[in-house]
């Protein structure tokens, strides 16, 4: 479960507005532990679609995650990330294959691309992106 630990209201460059919304989910209950991220919402996107996670007010709940994982190097001003946690939103997490695909999406609605061997469906290792090979007696014409 996570929960709304604050809300602001912003503008992109092309004067649309958008609220960022940061969650927390705690991870333990012996000692306050917890995990936070933030996601941009927009009332209605450039697509016209409205976001039913626009309307939500600190203090609120929503089912999902914070997930945590290494990602592809990104250069950002300051630093080279190789780990991000993004939100998931996702009901039902009993089903090992639809969380896998839930995250995925997380991850690319956020910018970033999962290093390989960091999701697995099932006990089946997920392998990215195969890299196509020619073999050394081909000729290329």
């Amino acid at each position: 479960m996570l929960e709304v630990l604050k809300v602001q209201e912003k503008q992109d460059k092309n004067g649309k507005q958008y609220k960022q919304i940061q969650f927390f989910q705690e991870i333990s209950n012996f000692a306050w532990q917890f995990k936070t991220a933030s996601v941009n919402i927009y009332g209605v996107d450039y697509l016209e679609r409205q976001d039913k996670l626009y309307t939500l007010d600190e203090g609120d709940s929503i089912e999902g995650e914070i997930v945590r994982l290494k990602i592809e190097p990104v250069i950002t001003d300051s630093e080279i990330m190789t780990s991000a946690s993004v939100c998931v939103f996702i009901e039902d997490f009993t089903d090992p294959i639809q969380r896998e695909i839930e995250i995925e999406k997380a991850f690319k609605r956020d910018g970033y691309v999962i290093s390989a061997g960091q999701l697995k469906f099932g006990d089946t290792e997920y392998e990215f992106e195969k890299v196509f090979e020619i073999p050394d007696n081909c000729l290329i014409i």
